[in-house]
């Protein structure tokens, strides 16, 4: 090894050079030196667990109780030692983000709290970014993190009680008063949560919070405030009682974006009519945030018009039912056969697309005209597909399928409609044979089959509830090796099943993200996968253990190349580190 490659600053310099938590972990193992610097830049760098870091307690255990359908995991520390104190104090002053992924019982958090006291030395000294995953909100927790140097905090979408919005409320912007990203879940419970204290922030989301006249007035306090996101809020009767309101109007002097996400029609307006925004430029809402009336949309552009000189206010009537201003609708008018040509030549060197807007019915209809009269297909050598929005028609989605696609990707902001998925169900693979990536969102309403798909690898499905229908339909994908499962819910396992079992010749990764811990028991009961040798979950869908040892039997019998042993130890089960799944679930996407 070259000398230079041993100087500390050396490595600190090409440590930090966008490397992968993977790849720091390689370099501590190279050799001595590098065991020492490359994890201090791991631990400053990367988001590093709660878990990992307070394991430096050494004494601490973990325990996992089922609450609410989750397992939530709980962390036990015994008694702290000055010299695993002195280690855990070093090691945490270097970190400058954390993922929050467990709970501390109160036995624990009074150990930590009298290791300080005695010990001395607060933990955390240099934390930035605190993040944490769903079920894992404490107040004690969110306590022991707040420390001066943070500035950015996003506490999942759930709700936190009392005790928790007060000292996130009050005593966090005393503590940490450079806090400019925060995200936050109300709980309806509290009924004066005020956020006015929070003068250094930029970007708030509310989640899941019911917004009443004292909150959305305290914001006017963050003088700094550029964008708010509402998403699954909806409004309190409060808005329309105007005795409720301090203040004739609330004046955002900074705020340039506000959006909507699946909230309450009513709210955008309410709030809308109560402030004053001079200098908004984007404001859009979604499909399941919005089915407004014209007199509604006519009032509130009337008021923007006045106090939002900069909104373009005419895209607010072109939104059509995607909902998004940043994804308008394209209309395209009549095209001659010069123009035709020179679109044809550029699509047919394009492989990759991404549908950002939709298409109207005239521009559709231009479009088809043109092809009938002066011939030609666009397209022809498309590969991939990203479709970010949806028009409601599966008109837009039809016009990019070309025969060459091997990828399809829907990202729609809402669930897609019903017309769309029976196109993606039926007349995509019969234009598209070669298609071997599929992702597709859906709601617990819907039911597709992907029968059809018979040159098929990988799938995601996301929103599913993973009905016997669409399981058994995936039968027919012969060549299927991966399916990967996001924020799927149970179902009423009945006489729906028409097949005894689900054979799948090639499958050999099986991922569930977010799902119902019932979900992979059922679908695992029910499948015959000879080829399996890769099965994970998260946190979220972790079974219980009883379920694993079901599991664990009929794993044994029809999926041999699977190591069961794995299905037990949490850490490997729970994110799906393994090399057995060390391609990513977007590959090819």
């Amino acid at each position: 090894m070259h000398p230079s490659l041993e100087v500390p600053d050396i490595l600190c310099l090409i440590f930090k050079c966008d490397l992968t938590e993977r790849d720091l972990f390689n370099c501590s193992l190279v050799c001595r030196v590098w065991g020492i610097w490359a994890p201090d830049v791991l631990w400053s760098t990367c988001p590093v667990p709660l878990q990992g870091a307070l394991r430096l307690l050494y004494s601490a255990e973990k325990t996992s109780v089922v609450w609410d359908g989750q397992n939530i995991l709980f962390l036990r520390i015994g008694d702290i030692e000055e010299f695993h104190w002195r280690r855990f104090l070093a090691r945490s002053n270097k970190i400058k983000r954390v993922t929050v992924d467990c709970k501390l019982t109160r036995a624990s958090l009074n150990k930590i709290k009298l290791a300080k006291k005695t010990f001395h030395g607060e933990p955390f000294g240099q934390l930035d970014t605190v993040k944490t995953n769903r079920g894992y909100v404490a107040y004690e927790t969110i306590r022991l993190l707040t420390a001066p140097p943070l500035t950015r905090v996003f506490l999942s979408s759930t709700p936190l009680l009392e005790d928790g919005a007060r000292w996130v409320a009050n005593n966090m912007p005393v503590i940490a008063p450079n806090i400019t990203h925060l995200q936050i879940s109300l709980s309806w419970r509290d009924h004066r949560p005020e956020l006015s204290r929070h003068l250094a922030l930029k970007y708030l989301e509310l989640c899941y919070t019911e917004v009443r006249p004292h909150l959305w007035e305290s914001l006017a306090s963050c003088q700094l405030l550029r964008k708010i996101v509402l998403a699954a809020c909806w409004h309190s009767v409060a808005l329309d009682d105007s005795s409720g309101w301090r203040a004739d109007f609330v004046h955002f002097p900074a705020l340039r974006t506000l959006n909507m996400r699946a909230g309450s029609p009513e709210l955008m307006l309410k709030l809308i009519s109560r402030s004053r925004m001079p200098i908004l430029e984007d404001l859009w809402w979604d499909l399941k945030s919005w089915h407004v009336t014209d007199g509604w949309l006519d009032q509130m552009v009337t008021r923007l018009k006045l106090y939002s000189p900069r909104l373009d206010t005419d895209k607010l009537y072109h939104m059509g039912p995607g909902g998004h201003s940043e994804s308008p609708y394209i209309e395209i008018g009549n095209i001659d056969e010069s123009g035709w040509r020179q679109f044809l030549d550029l699509s047919n060197r394009i492989t990759t697309v991404i549908i950002d807007c939709g298409l109207g019915e005239a521009g559709l209809k231009h479009i088809k005209l043109a092809n009938q009269k002066f011939n030609g297909e666009p397209f022809t050598h498309l590969e991939a597909l990203q479709m970010e929005v949806d028009d409601g028609q599966h008109k837009t989605l039809r016009l990019v399928t070309a025969p060459s696609l091997t990828s399809v990707v829907l990202l729609s902001s809402h669930i897609l409609p019903e017309d769309t998925l029976d196109w993606v169900a039926n007349g995509m693979p019969e234009i598209a044979p070669n298609i071997t990536h599929l992702e597709i969102p859906l709601n617990s309403r819907q039911i597709i089959e992907i029968s059809r798909y018979t040159a098929l690898q990988h799938l995601k499905l996301r929103s599913v509830e993973m009905k016997p229908r669409l399981w058994e339909s995936l039968a027919c994908c012969k060549r299927l090796t991966k399916i990967v499962l996001m924020s799927c819910r149970k179902w009423d396992d009945g006489s729906d099943w028409r097949l005894d079992t689900v054979h799948f010749p090639a499958l050999h990764t099986l991922k569930i993200e977010c799902g119902h811990p019932r979900v992979l028991s059922n679908l695992i009961a029910r499948s015959r996968m000879p080829v399996l040798e890769c099965l994970r979950w998260d946190e979220y869908g972790r079974p219980a253990k009883d379920q694993i040892d079901h599991m664990a039997a009929q794993l044994k019998l029809y999926s041999p190349k699977l190591e069961t042993d794995t299905l037990y130890r949490n850490d490997t089960a729970a994110h799906g580190d393994d090399p057995l799944d060390s391609d990513s679930d977007n590959s090819g996407w």
